[in-house]
């Protein structure tokens, strides 16, 4: 009986010593697939702080130029305010002086503008 026990014993110890050498080939083989998974991982961490860099210089490029934009707009829009103010000072000037040439078109003495006179240097000489 103690042949049959030990038989046996040493036939489910085969069969362990088996089951553990197929268990860690096949863990073997599962870490080298993990070791793997880290190094895309890494890749992707490396590429991603890549991005991450682009991204920064790129919204600071952006900040930058928006920035600029905005100067050159508000400068672009003083200057047009400045621009139509004269345009007004201009255009009162227009109105008076038309107001003024009426008055004087009005007058009994005077009735028109002189006319081209092509023998004259300008047309304000007599």
């Amino acid at each position: 009986m103690e042949d049959k026990t030990f038989d046996l014993i040493a036939k489910m110890y085969s069969e362990f010593k088996d089951f553990r050498k197929e268990t860690n080939e096949r863990f073997e083989g599962i870490d080298k697939k993990f070791e793997g998974i880290d190094k895309r991982f890494d890749n992707l961490e490396g590429r991603f702080d890549k991005l991450e860099g682009q991204v920064t210089r790129l919204e600071d490029y952006t900040y930058h130029n928006v920035k600029i934009l905005h100067d050159g707009l508000k400068s672009v829009n003083e200057k047009l305010e400045v621009m139509d103010n004269k345009l007004d000072n201009i255009s009162a000037k227009v109105e008076v002086h038309d107001l003024e040439i009426k008055a004087l078109k009005s007058r009994d003495n005077v009735k028109a503008f002189p006319k081209v006179n092509k023998g004259r240097k300008n047309n304000f000489e007599l």
